[in-house]
């Protein structure tokens, strides 16, 4: 994150001089392009700037013009002894007698036409906030727009803010109410043309579009707030509720819109419900309460999977929950990109599959790689133990930092350890180097504490050589007696769960066959790293589904819910049709009895929610759509049953935090100038919020 404030920062002071180039009028007019049409929203739909234009004229609209009437400092400080300044200027160099407020406008237009010079990259002082401007009398748009709103605002006049796209690229102007109406108006272009002014909405269109309404807000009666950004767009929630469900509609105007203020700290949203209509989301995800997103599957832009916020056709992940409380998560087929340093940055996440057929990322033990398996790409920052796969290239970018990591086993067959490899992992405790390893830079552990760390590895090996020189203990062990010792704990965290009293006879009969066949395995001759990774997750899982036992109450219910929890009590039972370990993935039958415990626990409440059991019927259904079965030489001939696909996406089982030897299954403007002001947008937006 701090890379990219740095380049945006860099963009800020580019734009400033590149658009006083591509923006600036000179002293010529910059003609219209016919019916110049761009939006922010990638490859979705274009909206002609009409459109645009006309819905936030609707949306101003609908407020008091009264609480526009004073300039708003979160915009740009200006004190009070400034204002009286400006104030006096006005009143005696341009205002003077004139009552009419449209002459008073168009009197405060045409001074700064005059008097304001556009910045070039010679210019020093170039002003953004109004006092600065009509001081130096230099500006860029945003000056410009601030200084022509601020007098506005001490004559009396309600004006706004706003950017977005032109036919010379990234711009800011007003909007203007006087006579009982808004309209546009562009003090920038006022230099080349007065007729910038009120040119009137038809012709304003052809080469303006709005995108964000500056500093406007409305609040309907549930505590959701409104603006105007790329369309109408919900920009949080006032109510302190934890669940955000997106209006459809705003005064009968589309709601089309999230902004990234919903992901504010501020507000503490945990879940967002979606609207088919929404198409446009900004991603810069900054909450650290947010749980789950949930799209229904009519919406056309985007899509979710297990509270995950995917691109419609699931090419990219755009937004992975930071507060997700699963453990596990299986990244899509589909998925061709993702941020591999950021978007995975949840403590709770400990273990990443990939699905197979992705043909651009793989998993192993849990964690990311490329297809061929040669760059490890995400470490999931949970995750404290490792399996590095002989096939890997180590460079100094996947398990740098990585806080909770604790144990690393490099497999046989990589070579070096390049410096700041292990840089920040501060909880490094041990780490297996193989013999293969002849290369280990005096850097790679930085920032490590090496007295509490333990290199194992083979008699007379670089490893050995490297502990001594730099006084780390040394332990002579071999992968898979590591390997082995881990499958021994977690039979016997296993076994402290195997309690009568607190879990159901059905929890406990499963875990029970669990152990015998993991004892078997562990005692078994010759066994194979590969053998006890199968063991070690099967125990987790079947730790993880554990069903404590419940106490129901009858308390009274009305008609409706109790419709439902029959509905839940046999999707319940048509569910537990499909446990069967030997038909189905065990990440399939993992999310089958997540959605199974899920629904005993809900129809057993005393006080259960209609929204409750609906939720869980959601799941349920899910659970059943996406059961996978397993790749057999010889499938039996019998039908799968027929399966109900639900609308929205829900999170799966919580795995096990334990490593993984392959693949898993899973459900299923002009040049220079134009880029440059791009910069200038976001910097505005910001500088105003």
């Amino acid at each position: 994150m701090k890379r990219k404030k740095i380049w945006l920062t860099l963009g800020i002071m580019v734009s400033v001089v590149s658009m006083s180039v591509t923006a600036m009028p000179n002293q010529r007019e910059v003609y219209a392009k016919t019916e110049y049409v761009q939006t922010m929203s990638d490859e979705k739909e274009n909206v002609s700037p009409k459109e645009y234009n006309r819905i936030a004229l609707k949306f101003v609209e609908s407020l008091n013009p009264d609480t526009f009437k004073k300039w708003d400092q979160s915009i740009a400080e200006m004190t009070e002894e400034e204002e009286k300044e400006i104030k006096s200027f006005l009143d005696e160099n341009i205002i003077k007698d004139e009552k009419d407020d449209y002459q008073k406008a168009k009197r405060i237009y045409e001074w700064i036409m005059k008097n304001i010079k556009y910045a070039s990259p010679q210019d020093q002082n170039i002003g953004l906030k109004p006092y600065d401007v009509f001081k130096y009398k230099v500006a860029v748009c945003g000056g410009y727009s601030n200084l022509y709103k601020a007098m506005l605002n001490l004559v009396g006049i309600p004006s706004v803010l706003v950017t977005g796209n032109t036919s010379a690229g990234a711009h800011e102007w007003n909007m203007v109410y006087v006579d009982g109406k808004w309209f546009f108006s562009d003090s920038t272009w006022g230099s080349s043309n007065e007729k910038w002014f009120d040119y009137g909405f038809e012709q304003f269109s052809k080469d303006h579009m709005v995108l964000d309404v500056q500093q406007v807000y409305a609040t309907d009666e549930n505590g959701i707030i409104f603006g105007f950004h790329n369309g109408i767009a919900v920009m949080g929630l006032k109510n302190g509720a934890k669940t955000l469900t997106v209006p459809e509609k705003y005064k009968e105007i589309d709601v089309t819109s999230v902004a990234y203020t919903v992901f504010d700290e501020k507000y503490a949203l945990e879940n967002i419900i979606f609207t088919e209509k929404i198409k446009n989301v900004d991603i810069e995800n900054k909450s650290k309460t947010l749980k789950s997103i949930a799209v229904p599957k009519e919406n056309p832009y985007y899509a979710s999977k297990d509270g995950v916020l995917f691109t419609k056709d699931f090419s990219r992940i755009l937004i992975y929950p930071f507060a997700k409380e699963e453990k596990s998560f299986v990244i899509p087929k589909e998925v061709s990109d993702y941020d591999a340093k950021e978007t995975f940055a949840t403590p709770q996440l400990s273990e990443i599959l990939v699905e197979e057929g992705n043909e651009k990322f793989s998993s192993y033990d849990g964690a990311v790689y490329n297809k061929d398996k040669t760059n490890l790409l995400t470490v999931p920052e949970g995750k404290d133990k490792i399996y590095i796969p002989e096939t890997v290239v180590l460079d100094n970018i996947a398990l740098n930092g990585k806080q909770n990591l604790k144990t690393v086993i490099l497999e046989d067959g990589i070579k070096k350890i390049p410096p700041y490899t292990f840089s920040g992992c501060t909880s490094l405790h041990k780490i297996y180097i193989p013999a293969s390893v002849i290369e280990i830079s005096k850097e790679s552990f930085n920032n490590v504490n090496l007295k509490g760390v333990t290199i194992c590895g083979e008699k007379g090996s670089a490893a050995e050589k490297f502990a001594k020189t730099n006084q780390i203990r040394f332990e002579d062990m071999k992968a898979l007696e590591i390997k082995l010792e881990e499958a021994k704990e977690a039979i016997a965290k296993a076994k402290g769960y195997d309690n009568a009293d607190k879990y159901t006879e059905e929890s406990i009969e499963i875990l029970h066959k669990v152990i015998g066949e993991s004892e078997t395995v562990v005692r078994k001759e010759g066994v194979t790293v590969e053998e006890l990774d199968r063991v070690i997750k099967k125990l987790n899982i079947t730790i993880a589904g554990m069903e404590e036992k419940i106490e129901p109450e009858q308390p009274e219910i009305s008609e409706e819910i109790q419709k439902k929890i029959e509905e839940v009590n046999s999707l319940i039972q048509k569910a537990k049709k499909y446990d069967n370990e030997d038909k189905y993935t065990l990440e399939s039958i993992v999310a089958l009895r997540k959605a199974i415990k899920e629904g005993k626990t809900a129809v057993a409440k005393e006080a259960v929610k209609e929204e409750e059991l609906d939720q869980v019927i959601v799941n349920l259904n899910e659970a059943i759509a996406e059961m996978k079965e397993l790749e057999v030489k010889n499938p039996p001939k019998e039908e799968k049953p027929q399966q109900e696909k639900p609308q929205i996406d829900t999170p799966k089982e919580e795995q096990g935090d334990v490593p993984k030897t392959a693949d898993r299954s899973a459900p299923g403007v002009l040049g220079f100038g134009m880029m440059a002001s791009t910069a200038i947008v976001a910097f505005l937006q910001k500088k105003k919020k």
